[in-house]
């Protein structure tokens, strides 16, 4: 059997197994469900540009997540796209980042964690945009410092600063960062953004780094958890968010929505 052949059977199964879920396909039944890929759902751990199985997994993802046959996200190099929700002074938009698919090593002079076609398709989703609050996706967390032996944008300070001179140029309304992959929750303020990185249903981060961590992401969480957002409309719209463990809210911040900024109202 050939590795392609191999890598297509593990991943479908992997994908079979988990639409079985029985909760899972209850939450299936009641939500759509939205979604970008990191690196092991792309296929190789801190994936980069060079992996060679990404064009099948691009389509073993879209088949898992229920996309069209016939939607462009089927044919285009990456899996990158956009969600807007709602009417009016009402819209929700949620732009989902590939930042797999084109991403280079670190230590390469050029390093790229868009790639060119990405980052034209993300200009414009940004100058034509008419949505309120903007949710910006990544695998990998955007706003945090750089840290040693785990992956940010902080890897990539040229890419990062693109992205921000973006949202001011615009003067995007309403901007907050959703992330994951670190194996814990945190909430993060920097660059004048927010960005809630929760993580994981599955995984937790080991408890000997828990301390340090701490040090690093002062608002945080270590246990099982997931994150909920819950926005609230009127002259300034609020938004909830809270990181939930089995337990019940381990973590809950409001912010406001004044003037395009999204800030603390606690």
């Amino acid at each position: 059997m050939e590795t392609r052949d191999l890598i297509k059977i593990i991943f479908f199964l992997k994908y079979l197994i988990q639409n079985n879920v029985p909760d899972y396909k209850k939450l299936k039944e009641r939500t759509p469900i939205i979604g970008i890929w990191d690196d092991h759902d792309y296929g190789d751990n801190n994936g980069t540009v060079n992996y060679p199985g990404k064009y099948l997994n691009q389509q073993l993802f879209l088949d898992f997540m229920d996309v069209s046959k016939n939607s462009i996200r089927r044919g285009q190099e990456g899996i990158y796209t956009s969600y807007t929700f709602g009417k009016g002074d009402t819209q929700v938009k949620f732009i989902l980042l590939d930042n797999r698919f084109y991403l280079t090593d670190k230590n390469d002079p050029n390093s790229s964690v868009l790639g060119q076609k990405q980052w034209a398709w993300f200009e414009n989703e940004l100058k034509t945009s008419q949505a309120k609050i903007h949710f910006i996706v990544s695998g990998i967390p955007f706003l945090p410092n750089k840290m040693i032996h785990t992956e940010e944008w902080a890897d990539y300070p040229k890419e990062k600063e693109k992205l921000l001179s973006l949202l001011k140029k615009y003067n995007t309304s309403g901007v907050m960062f959703l992330s994951g992959d670190k194996h814990f929750s945190a909430i993060t303020q920097n660059h004048g953004h927010i960005e809630i990185m929760s993580s994981g249903l599955t995984h937790k981060a080991p408890k000997a780094l828990i301390p340090w961590l701490k040090t690093k992401f002062p608002t945080s969480f270590y246990k099982l958890n997931y994150g909920l957002i819950d926005i609230k409309w009127g002259e300034y719209p609020t938004i909830t968010v809270q990181i939930k463990s089995q337990k019940g809210t381990a973590i809950k911040k409001t912010y406001y929505l004044k003037e395009n900024k999204i800030t603390p109202k606690d």
